[in-house]
C-alpha cells in the first residue's frame, strides 16, 4: 500500500520488517530495491539486487534494473554487463540500452579528440609565443569549456590562468575566471594548492 501510494520511505522499513519475518522470501528484496530507486538509493538498491541474485540468476527485469543503477552511479563497465546479460536471455531492452551506451560513448570518444585539437591547437601558439598572456587565457578556457571535462582539466586551466596573470598582472579576466574555476572545484569537493595560487 505505501509503495503504491509513493510512500517509498516507509515501504522500504516495511519490507525491511518484512525479511526479518521471512528471510526466505527473497522477492523482497527486488520490492525493497525498487522503492529505494524511488528514493535515488541506487548503491543501496544495488546492494538488494545482489542478494536477490544469490536466489534468482535470469530475472531479467532485475537485471535491466541493477544495469540502470550501475548507469547513475556512472558505472558504465557493470551496468553493460548486466544490460548484455539481461540480452543474452532474449531481451530487446537490453539490446537498445546496449546501442544507446555505444553511441554515447563514441559521441564521447569524438568530442574527446575535438577537445584536444582545440586544445593543441593554444598549445602551439603557446610554443610559439610563450610571453602572451591571451594565449594561456585562451588555453585554460578550452580546459574548461572541454565536453569532456574533468577535475585536471580544471587544475591545467587554474595554472594556465595563473600564467596569464604572471605575465599580465591586470589581466582582469583571467582573475574572474581562476575565482569561478576555484568556486566549482570546491562545489565539488577539490582542493586547490594555495600555494601555486599566490593571489588569493
Amino acid at each position: 500500500n505505501r509503495f503504491e501510494k509513493n510512500d517509498f520511505k516507509r515501504a522500504i522499513n516495511d519490507f525491511t520488517r518484512a525479511l526479518r519475518l521471512n528471510p526466505e522470501n527473497t522477492d523482497i528484496y527486488l520490492v525493497r530495491a525498487n522503492a529505494k530507486i524511488k528514493c535515488e538509493q541506487f548503491k543501496k538498491a544495488i546492494e538488494d539486487f545482489n542478494l536477490y541474485f544469490q536466489c534468482n540468476s535470469n530475472n531479467i527485469n532485475a537485471l535491466l534494473d541493477r544495469g540502470d543503477c550501475y548507469l547513475k552511479l556512472v558505472n558504465i563497465e557493470l551496468a553493460l554487463k548486466d544490460f548484455n546479460e539481461a540480452y543474452s536471455f532474449g531481451s530487446k531492452e537490453a539490446l537498445a540500452k546496449i546501442r544507446s551506451i555505444e553511441n554515447q560513448l563514441q559521441t564521447i570518444n569524438n568530442q574527446k579528440e575535438e577537445d584536444e585539437r582545440i586544445i593543441e591547437t593554444h598549445t602551439k601558439k603557446i610554443n610559439e609565443n610563450p610571453l602572451n598572456p591571451s594565449f594561456y587565457f585562451g588555453r585554460a578556457m578550452s580546459y574548461k569549456k572541454a565536453k569532456v571535462t574533468n577535475v585536471y582539466n580544471f587544475e591545467l586551466a587554474i595554472k594556465d590562468l595563473c600564467k596569464s596573470i604572471d605575465l599580465n598582472p591586470e589581466f582582469e579576466e583571467a582573475y574572474l575566471e581562476l575565482l569561478e574555476l576555484k568556486k566549482i572545484m570546491e562545489a565539488y569537493g577539490e582542493k586547490i594548492n594555495e600555494e601555486e595560487i599566490s593571489i588569493y
